[in-house]
């Protein structure tokens, strides 16, 4: 809670993130969130009522095989796993969880559809916690696009461990190079309000049109130490608790400010500091890992690919090759979030990552079911300069439901 008084510095934010954020040395694990939006099958259009979600699926409960069930402002319903060992046990155990979670849902009439952007609904905020409440009238007050990010999104994030002391820097440059390639490669969000939007990512160019100080890609060189707590320190402050709520700050005050200034509500002290990091959003957050964000929503089986094309960063002979390939599109998030694979440069990025991730593959430990996932993704998509975008646009153009490319479980073999 802030207080009366000075008690925090910057020194003190570059030792917090350096003891907390930048610590691993653990190597080869891997995480994923996957988010889904609940769609009744025989009203896609219709919302599906908060409260009857967490009914059905009880989340104060754990997953069978160790998955948690969150729910974002929107309603849209995300499983995040643990660390796991390796691409196998992290899919693996999401596919359980996955079928859980839909064998739930089912009897009900409610099917889960995985999309970056709801292609036909703005969106609802079905939580009122005081958190999000102040992060909508903070984006109210100067990108209304806020909302719409808020409410109508879902993504794929892979978490990967941020390596020891003297691969950090290494490992923060490449999956920050890596990043445009891997928006525009699994771009899937075309649509919004029934009608295309001229972007293939949608949700990242919302992202991209909201607070530049907490989502623009950090700096990809230099100590990440250094680079992460320059980028928390200048960011604003979005709220500041008091007395249990949460106020949105409308006037312009960076974190810096308000360590060196303070505020009328008072100075930061380490657990505001702790929550401020957790109002950044750039493609690339570390977490005490680094977290993913540029992947939109994918349906089955495609959700799994991302999650092992990222774990090449594990792999020495892919890393050489993925240096080398993604130099070149490094700087291109906006073009990735507009173009996708129809840009040339990053379509022949995607087919080299993928050409040195499926060589890959035989020396990480993947499971079967995400090898051939991996396989038949680039077959049908990045050989062909394509993405799930496209053919959600071709869907759109003939006149298909939106809401309905949510299971591709019979035709990717």
């Amino acid at each position: 809670m802030p207080q009366s008084t000075r008690s925090l510095t910057a020194a003190d934010v570059s030792d917090h993130i350096r003891s907390t954020i930048f610590t691993s040395s653990i190597e080869g694990r891997v995480g994923a969130e996957i988010e889904w939006f609940p769609v009744y099958e025989d009203d896609p259009g219709a919302y599906v009522p908060l409260d009857r979600l967490q009914q059905i699926l009880d989340p104060s409960g754990s997953l069978p095989c160790g998955g948690t069930l969150t729910f974002e402002p929107g309603g849209q319903i995300e499983i995040s796993s643990s660390a796991g060992q390796s691409v196998a046990a992290t899919c693996t155990a999401l596919h359980s969880d996955l079928a859980c979670m839909r064998d739930k849902l089912s009897p009900h009439g409610i099917k889960l559809v995985g999309v970056g952007l709801d292609p036909i609904r703005d969106g609802l905020r079905v939580l009122d916690l005081p958190r999000y409440e102040a992060m909508e009238a903070y984006f109210d007050a100067g990108w209304p696009e806020g909302r719409s990010m808020m409410r109508a999104t879902a993504s794929v994030h892979v978490n990967l461990d941020v390596a020891g002391i003297e691969d950090g820097a290494q490992r923060w440059r490449l999956v920050h190079a890596l990043g445009p390639t891997l928006c525009a490669v699994f771009a899937n969000s075309a649509i919004a309000r029934g009608k295309p939007t001229g972007w293939k990512s949608s949700r990242l160019a919302l992202w991209q049109a909201i607070d530049p100080s907490r989502t623009l890609p950090t700096a990809p060189v230099g100590d990440p130490v250094h680079v992460w707590s320059a980028y928390a320190l200048q960011a604003r402050v979005m709220f500041i608790r008091n007395n249990g709520t949460a106020e949105h700050v409308a006037e312009r005050l960076t974190f810096a400010d308000w360590l060196e200034s303070g505020h009328p509500l008072g100075f930061p002290d380490l657990s505001d500091l702790k929550i401020h990091l957790t109002t950044l959003f750039p493609p690339i957050r570390p977490k005490g890992w680094l977290e993913l964000r540029m992947v939109d929503a994918l349906p089955d089986p495609w959700w799994r690919v991302p999650i092992a094309i990222a774990s090449m960063v594990y792999d020495r002979k892919a890393v050489r090759i993925i240096e080398e390939v993604v130099e070149p599109t490094a700087d291109l998030w906006e073009v990735a979030a507009r173009q996708g694979m129809e840009n040339q440069l990053l379509s022949e990025t995607g087919q080299a990552v993928f050409n040195a991730a499926l060589d890959a593959l035989e020396r990480l430990e993947v499971d079967e079911e995400t090898a051939l996932a991996v396989e038949a993704y680039n077959r049908r998509f990045v050989q062909k300069g394509r993405s799930p975008a496209d053919e959600q646009l071709e869907a759109w153009a003939r006149g298909s439901s939106l809401l309905e490319l949510d299971s591709m479980e019979d035709t990717w073999t």
